[in-house]
């Protein structure tokens, strides 16, 4: 797949893409003719990296949970506290938006007779 394709079909942009290999978070990709070329080994990767991006992590904390698995080394815990730490980051702002959106449903029902 290209930067193009790839960009399209997991919904980020091609600059993103980009840094993510400017930064180290993908190897550098193969290029064919001065056009990059996504093998299935790059696109597992960007899954794994849009994921935690989604799951709120930062660039720093993916670079070190991605730094984790390459090692040979047993990272396990820490790599369980990054993932640990995040979903309770997240679970607080669930329930910040729960409340939020309990709150709307009060004042939508005002609304509608």
């Amino acid at each position: 797949m290209t930067i193009k394709d790839v960009a399209k079909a997991y919904g980020i942009t091609e600059s993103s893409l980009r840094y993510y290999e400017q930064i180290g978070l993908l190897k550098p990709i193969k290029r064919i003719n001065g056009i990059r070329v996504y093998d299935e080994e790059d696109l597992e990767r960007i899954k794994r990296i849009i994921c935690l991006r989604y799951g709120g992590l930062t660039i720093e904390e993916i670079q070190r949970y991605l730094l984790l698995l390459r090692k040979d080394i047993k990272a396990e815990e820490e790599m369980l506290k990054i993932l640990l730490d995040q979903k309770e980051r997240l679970l607080k702002q669930k329930n910040l938006i729960d409340d939020a959106l309990e709150y709307l449903d009060i004042e939508i029902k005002k609304y509608i007779k």
